[in-house]
């Protein structure tokens, strides 16, 4: 029996299926702390390897690790995979739809998982353009006022991507 009438409001569906939606939740939450273990181990692993050189990258007076701003996050590409099944699960629930959260997950992230791993690598790989290019502009203002001009470009392509990717998910 459904316990919420398809196009009723947001209060109504998310109080009536509340523990649903803890439920889908906890099933993230699994392989998204997995993912983030991954992430500080890889972020420590060279400490405990005995690695003593990073690649560093000077930008005016101030350097920048490239191992620790982008290696250590390379795993946050996977963090897709589960967001894949719960988004599913997420959309049939927020329309009406009656659904059993795990086995809904899994069929999911069966059908989605490339997609969205897809899309996680090349918000990776802006990220790390985006970043870059920031980060370069930024030292670069101090000896040309034009390099505001890029600056800017850079921001404002950033601040338009993230709600363009914000808006893809929901």
């Amino acid at each position: 029996k459904e316990d919420v009438e398809k196009g009723s409001s947001f209060i109504t569906t998310f109080t009536r299926r509340f523990g649903k939606f803890v439920q889908l939740n906890l099933t993230f939450i699994i392989p998204a702390a997995l993912i983030v273990f991954l992430c500080v181990a890889t972020y420590f692993a060279p400490y405990f390897l005995g690695m003593q050189y990073f690649p560093m990258v000077k930008f005016g007076n101030s350097e920048l690790n490239l191992y620790d701003t982008y290696v250590t996050y390379l795993p946050l590409i996977l963090l897709t995979i589960p967001l894949s099944g719960t988004m599913v699960v997420a959309r049939r629930l927020a329309n009406g739809d009656y659904a059993f959260v795990l086995n809904e997950t899994l069929k999911g992230i069966k059908e989605n998982w490339k997609p969205f791993l897809i899309n996680g690598a090349i918000c990776y790989f802006y990220y790390v353009t985006a970043s870059f290019a920031f980060m370069y502009y930024l030292s670069e203002v101090n000896n040309n006022w034009l390099f505001y001009i890029p600056l800017v470009f850079v921001v404002k392509l950033t601040s338009n991507n993230f709600f363009i990717l914000f808006l893809s998910y929901f």
